[in-house]
């Protein structure tokens, strides 16, 4: 009997810090059970929304257990057989596809850190093309016969930045 007890299928509809509160199919109602969750990954569910869930009760004890997996089956993105996501509730997805391209998907991609890797630091790129321009338009000749420059005019980083993706 205690084997019979130890998992429950449950519905998820109270987090208060890192506790969760869940009914069980049964109907018994459980308060204060802490979610365990794969070290380097987190999340919460979001307000306002049940979920689904599986509970391990310790030794078939109904008043020790754990919550091992949380799902909210209206968020989930659409996936081809094979493909894997990081997703949120708010549109946010990190889609690793079924032809090997990896999708990030959200209203701005920020990136963190000391290195760029690799990506243009665009205040950079800009600074160092208009003190180009800047020496291009103030050189000039003093051989005689020799063309007129045309003055450059120096270059507005949000005529070609990408604002989505920030770093």
């Amino acid at each position: 009997m205690k084997l019979k007890n130890m998992l429950a299928r449950v519905i998820v509809n109270l987090v208060n810090g890192s506790e969760y509160s869940f009914t069980a199919l049964s109907g018994e109602n459980l308060t204060s059970v802490e979610h365990l969750q794969e070290f380097g990954f987190a999340s919460e569910k979001p307000d306002g929304e049940d979920a689904n869930g599986i509970a391990l009760f310790y030794g078939g004890d109904r008043g020790n257990s754990s919550l091992l997996v949380l799902e909210v089956p209206k968020f989930k993105p659409d996936l081809s057989a094979g493909e894997s996501a990081l997703f949120n509730a708010f549109s946010a997805l990190i889609k690793l596809t079924a032809i090997g391209n990896i999708e990030l998907t959200g209203t701005t991609i920020e990136l963190n850190g000391s290195s760029n890797a690799g990506l243009i630091k665009i205040d950079a790129l800009t600074t160092a093309i208009n003190t180009l321009v800047a020496v291009y338009n103030s050189h000039t000749h003093t051989a005689h016969n020799t063309a007129t420059l045309m003055l450059q005019t120096p270059l507005v980083k949000t005529a070609y930045e990408n604002t989505k993706v920030v770093h």
